[in-house]
């Protein structure tokens, strides 16, 4: 049986992300894994946090459970930029209808906790990097297992 691939719901969420030119606008460094490459002051870090599947009795995945990490990341004498693109990141993400290639559309996209870390100041350049965003969980169900 060939079973729905859970790095296609990480892709529509950084799909989502990175396709929304009110966020863009804000971020244009683009939406990143974890890091973004060197150079870039403006951009969003996501990675997943926590994965969990429910099972029925003879019927496989009843729904799968993701909760991922998402921040806006800027460098600057201010937090405002990071807080504008975190309220933008939250408009996209909750109660949305995520569409992912080998599951049904998403039962339940929600922000489980707002995160704004303290600011990361280099103390010998006074560089400001500042954070802002949530976890979001989401619950989706795969589409039934096809194929041999």
């Amino acid at each position: 049986m060939i079973a729905a691939d859970s790095t296609a719901v990480d892709k529509a969420v950084a799909s989502l992300l990175a396709n929304d030119g009110v966020l863009a606008g804000l971020l244009p460094d683009g939406v990143w894994w974890t890091t973004a490459p060197a150079g870039k002051t403006r951009f969003v870090v996501l990675g997943q946090v926590d994965h969990a599947q429910t099972y029925t009795l003879g019927n496989g995945v009843a729904w799968e459970r993701f909760v991922y990490q998402i921040e806006a990341v800027t460098l600057g004498a201010s937090g405002e930029l990071a807080g504008q693109a975190a309220a933008r990141i939250h408009v996209l993400l909750q109660g949305s209808t995520l569409t992912a290639s080998g599951y049904h559309p998403s039962m339940v996209v929600q922000q489980l906790e707002r995160l704004r870390p303290p600011v990361a100041i280099d103390d010998q350049t006074d560089t400001r990097w500042h954070h802002a965003g949530g976890q979001y969980e989401i619950l989706i169900t795969p589409l039934p297992n096809t194929g041999a």
